[in-house]
């Protein structure tokens, strides 16, 4: 399933959650086990139809509202959809009961839920990564203090200070979910903030631009390689293999300059610079590296010393928000 045929199945769903609190807050009100005066009884008789005419125009308003792709009109439907929900639930809470208080609050909370699930499947956004981060965190905090009045509500009931108790549980399920809402549509702007590499064997793309062409095949395959590989490092007997060396040649070569290392190691002697393998290593790492430096990418680090590259190798670092998804 795509994901814009998933977006617009979610939008269904969430089109009708975010439109229940009035809705719910009535029928628990009317069929609740807690007792209602003959006053609120007339008057939610007389706004039955009224009722019923809210929930399906607000579901067709949401649903507007997540499919809506441009930014102003956006923030108009929802600021005016979610205005008038919630001026008609202060009405309802002052003319009626006191419980559908309760609505208003929970559709104030679905403004930023459904603005940070706009932002989730937003493909092109004007924002920076850095301040996708700052809504996202928003997000985590406003999902934490959320739970922590569902918390507290629970207290409340377990205590049985709550005099309402199945009332209260009904409440707080919309509320949960609200919560769940919040946190995942936090963690996927959290992600989507990040800068995302793609790499597959032969491609590269950077935030969903294809660099492939920069990089070339041949740095695209090594840095799979260096991405792949454990703790992302390779020695350079591995990035000899990769480039094509013989392997008889190579194990044999590489050990005899592994020796001469070893031997010269006192006098900090650069022994692998006179082979003509390593520098064809060596020149290789350093045109990655100055690409993944300029995209600001990450790093390949050296050894510390030349002796180093047949025991420690070189090592692939990420900079700070960045993810690779491998694909082979």
């Amino acid at each position: 399933m795509t994901t814009t045929r998933y977006h617009k199945i979610a939008s269904w769903f969430l089109s009708v959650f975010f439109s229940l609190p009035i809705g719910l807050t009535a029928l628990v009100i009317y069929f609740g086990p807690s007792p209602l005066d003959i006053q609120s009884s007339s008057l939610l008789s007389l706004l039955t139809i009224p009722l019923l005419v809210e929930f399906p125009l607000s579901c067709i308003m949401y649903r507007k509202i997540l499919l809506q792709k441009e930014g102003l009109p956006f923030s108009l439907l929802l600021g005016g959809t979610g205005l008038v929900l919630i001026v008609g639930s202060i009405f309802l809470g002052t003319a009626i009961n006191r419980d559908f208080f309760n609505a208003a609050f929970q559709y104030t909370l679905s403004l930023p839920a459904v603005y940070l699930y706009h932002i989730w499947f937003s493909r092109e956004t004007d924002m920076e990564k850095k301040t996708l981060r700052t809504v996202s965190r928003a997000g985590y905090v406003l999902a934490v203090l959320y739970a922590e009045w569902i918390m507290l509500m629970g207290y409340a009931i377990a205590t049985r200070a709550e005099p309402r108790p199945v009332e209260a549980l009904i409440y707080n399920v919309f509320n949960l979910a609200l919560v769940l809402l919040l946190f995942l549509s936090s963690r996927r702007i959290g992600i989507k903030s990040l800068h995302t590499v793609s790499l597959a064997r032969t491609s590269l793309q950077i935030n969903d631009r294809d660099f492939s062409s920069i990089f070339g095949a041949h740095k695209i395959a090594l840095l799979h390689a260096f991405a792949s590989a454990p703790q992302r490092t390779l020695r350079c007997l591995r990035i000899q293999i990769f480039l094509n060396v013989p392997e008889a040649d190579s194990f044999k070569e590489c050990a005899e300059c592994n020796t001469a290392a070893e031997a010269a190691a006192k006098t900090h002697d650069a022994t692998k610079k006179d082979c003509p393998r390593y520098q064809a290593v060596s020149l290789s790492i350093q045109e990655i590296k100055k690409l993944l430096e300029y995209f600001e990418i990450g790093t390949i680090t050296a050894p510390l010393t030349d002796a180093s590259v047949l025991t420690d190798g070189w090592k692939l670092i990420l900079f700070e928000n960045v993810r690779i998804d491998l694909a082979r």
